[in-house]
């Protein structure tokens, strides 16, 4: 089961740490939304009483009437002001789809829709004190972007993954099979024992519902028959989707 998440309710889950501080990082999701209507925060590391530093993906109207597109925003946030790459295809309402944020350095970034890279943003932005993670918000000091609609297989590390292995994740593989020595939070959002209590199933973390969440229908992922069942990556480890692809097949064979 993934999350639904209404913004009517104000709802969001929350870790009052932030997972990670600086880049570099990636933040992963699957998500389907409910609405065209507004701007839906996915994942947020975030300096919490302040609105001026944090990292942040999201989907996001871009354009109005005729030229409105529904867009996938990674966007980080510091002193200097915003700078933010944006996806060139577009998502769906009620469908779900894979976005990411993926960021090598301080001076780069991309945005990912369904395994596709924006192009490159290069302005420099250095956030500082981040100290708190958000799932479906932007969990800054004035909280905004509450999302509307399923999210589920967050996945955040530290490390700038590449193209192959974020069409790997588009394509239904879990984040434990992509660069688990690398993945820092990995959070399927499937509810655990006590009400409004989700997991981190790597790092160990509990992360808490604000205002509400409901269970929903969890889109197909490909897991590992048990964690980590990929080693670690090295500089000359294969390459990670026929690796996962091998796994896959092996597992349909057993």
């Amino acid at each position: 089961m993934s999350v639904l998440l209404d913004d009517g309710n104000l709802e969001f889950l929350f870790y009052n740490l932030a997972v990670l501080i600086s880049v570099p990082l990636t933040m992963a999701c699957k998500f389907r939304v409910d609405d065209n209507v507004q701007n839906h925060n996915f994942i947020s590391l975030c300096r919490y009483n302040s609105d001026v530093n944090y990292f942040s993906l999201r989907a996001i109207r871009v354009g109005a009437g005729g030229g409105l597109a529904l867009k996938i925003e990674a966007s980080t946030r510091a002193a200097g002001g915003t700078a933010a790459a944006y996806s060139g295809n577009q998502y769906s309402q009620d469908t779900w789809h894979h976005a990411a944020f993926v960021s090598a350095g301080i001076a780069s970034r991309y945005a990912y829709l369904d395994g596709v890279p924006s192009a490159e943003e290069t302005t420099s932005r250095i956030p500082f004190g981040i100290s708190i993670t958000g799932i479906g918000v932007l969990l800054r000091d004035t909280i905004a972007n509450y999302m509307s609609g399923d999210i589920a297989e967050v996945g955040i590390w530290h490390e700038a993954l590449s193209t192959p292995e974020i069409a790997a994740l588009a394509k239904g593989f879990s984040p434990l099979l992509i660069k688990p020595a690398h993945l820092a939070a990995y959070l399927p959002l499937i509810r655990e024992g006590a009400a409004g209590v989700y997991r981190d199933r790597v790092g160990g973390r509990t992360f808490y519902e604000s205002g509400g969440s409901t269970p929903s229908p969890h889109p197909r992922v490909i897991y590992p028959r048990r964690p980590h069942i990929i080693s670690a990556a090295h500089a000359t480890s294969p390459p990670i989707v026929p690796v996962a692809m091998r796994h896959y097949r092996n597992m349909r064979i057993a």
